[in-house]
């Protein structure tokens, strides 16, 4: 008997838990035994469950299923290609045989829907056992007797939507951040260090010149951090990662704020936690409300605490009465807490404060901060956290051995930013601040009253209780992309980004209204 590690990537859960389904059906149906089910937050997180089923003694295979539906048919194209090429890798670098139906690029709801039925269908042919999801093989299917999908099987599907008076339907997002690029002087810093040479490994940690720099600009906010305290990683979510992994053990519990950012959950399953949820979503997603909740929540047991303020999904910039109450909480349980501060440069009515700043935290907290938001280099991947000595010399160990650095010149990029470039964070502020006050003033005049964001570049629309159908919906009929709250584990919300022009917005909201969405 064929023993199966099963991944089931949640994303869009209504078409996802039919395909895990038709799955587990079509495994019973071939006398195949599920021997373990790892589910993830999204397909992205899907290659490294698999690589680790993969690896254990008792699993013969393992089979991923998942769902890119999100709206945008670039942004789509990208995750499954990235998909499929980890997946495949680690099909090939394992004895175990990977295999995946994963819908996408682009496909709407409908269409995905379509794919679970068909995948309910008896296989042929009857000498391979896995079939899911797919009227032909999935794109990467490895060692099971299929070709790949080629480039004419992609021609043919694409001259079939357009017989059927469809093709590729673009959303028009309202998440991709216009007439905001990265700082010339950060540009041109980057491309004077290529010039000197600046190309090959720095010391793991980072070079000395930004460690100082960050380690200035945190005392600028009474967090006493010297450059030893500072890591430097590609990207702020590299060090989020490496902080979990350093932190969490097999069952040991971490506690989220809800709404919270996607990733927080995936890296702390794939670290081996259990999570436990305060939803804030009761108190107009503010936290000093929720500390009677937070408290109950938090025991000795509890062996972390993820803050983010300001907060993606919310815009909600937690007030210094709240962080004090986690400060007393925290040092009541001795419980670490990690502070993502990646959009601190981004707020309108509210001065943030660092947790770090507060007594008896600055032992007891990893700031996490980054580039990509605050001086818009998302695609220099580079960010920091800041720690307590011992806590660095644990994640160093990761970094060195994952990552082994971040790009030298974009280090160097990054010392311009936080030197010099002040005035263009403070003129796209004042464009998201302009943007903000738009989505609440449209929302208001549709009846929809939010809280109003006071930091980083998103909103919270409340919808039907079904806010992933409303997702759909926008999608479908006014092509406008947003993420239903429900990934955020805040149901009956639909996550819109204000990183977009004005106008865009405006055209935005008017094809949602005209499909009677607000």
């Amino acid at each position: 008997m064929v023993n199966l590690g099963l991944v089931v990537a949640e994303f869009n859960a209504s078409v996802t838990e039919q395909m895990a389904a038709a799955a587990e059906d079509a495994a019973a149906d071939r006398g195949v035994g599920i021997e373990s089910t790892v589910r993830v937050p999204g397909v992205y997180d899907s290659p490294l469950a698999a690589d680790r089923l993969a690896r254990r003694d008792d699993i013969d295979a393992v089979a991923v299923v998942g769902a890119v539906v999100t709206g945008d048919t670039d942004h789509d194209q990208v995750i499954s290609d990235a998909t499929a090429s980890s997946l495949q890798s680690v099909g090939l670098d394992r004895d175990t045989p990977v295999t995946f139906g994963i819908t996408g690029p682009g496909q709407s709801g409908a269409e995905a829907h379509e794919r679970v039925d068909k995948g309910r269908q008896p296989s042929t042919p009857p000498s391979t056992w896995w079939r899911c999801c797919h009227e032909r093989p999935p794109v990467g299917l490895r060692r099971a007797g299929w070709p790949r999908r080629t480039v004419g099987d992609r021609r043919r599907r694409q001259q079939s939507q357009r017989a059927r008076g469809g093709g590729r339907r673009r959303g028009r997002s309202l998440g991709r951040r216009t007439g905001l690029p990265d700082p010339e002087r950060v540009r041109e810093a980057g491309r004077q260090a290529i010039a000197d040479g600046h190309t090959g490994y720095t010391s793991s940690n980072g070079i000395t010149e930004l460690r100082q720099a960050i380690s200035t600009d945190l005392k600028a906010k009474n967090v006493p951090a010297e450059p030893d305290n500072v890591v430097v990683t590609p990207g702020a979510k590299q060090a989020l990662f490496e902080t979990v992994h350093a932190l969490i053990d097999e069952g040991d519990e971490v506690i989220l704020l809800d709404p919270a950012w996607v990733s927080y959950e995936a890296m702390v399953k794939l670290a081996g936690g259990d999570l436990t949820r305060v939803d804030l979503g009761e108190h107009e997603f503010e936290l000093e409300p929720a500390l009677d909740d937070l408290a109950d929540a938090m025991s000795d047991e509890t062996a972390l605490l993820l803050v983010n303020s300001p907060s993606n999904p919310t815009g909600a910039v937690f007030s210094d009465e709240a962080l004090a109450g986690v400060r007393d909480l925290a040092v009541e349980h001795d419980v670490t807490v990690v502070a993502d501060e990646i959009y601190d440069r981004i707020t309108y009515d509210a001065e943030p404060t660092s947790l770090a700043a507060f007594d008896g935290m600055a032992d007891r907290t990893v700031t996490v901060n980054g580039f990509s938001k605050s001086y818009a280099m998302t695609g220099w991947r580079l960010g920091y956290l800041a720690a307590p000595e011992p806590l660095v010399d644990q994640v160093s160990k990761i970094h060195s051995h994952s990552v082994t650095c971040a790009p030298n010149f974009v280090q160097r990029a990054g010392v311009e930013a936080l030197r010099s470039v002040e005035t263009d964070v403070a003129t796209m502020v004042k464009a998201f601040e302009n943007r903000r006050d738009l989505v609440v003033d449209v929302l208001e005049d549709h009846g929809k009253s939010i809280p109003r964001p006071q930091g980083a570049f998103y909103a919270m629309i409340p919808t039907s209780a079904d806010d992933v159908a409303w997702t759909d919906a926008a999608i479908e009929d006014a092509h406008v992309a947003t993420v239903p709250g429900t990934a955020f584990n805040a149901p009956g919300y639909a996550r819109i980004s204000y990183a977009a022009s004005e106008e865009r917005l405006k055209e935005g909201f008017e094809r949602l209204a005209a499909e009677g969405l607000l």
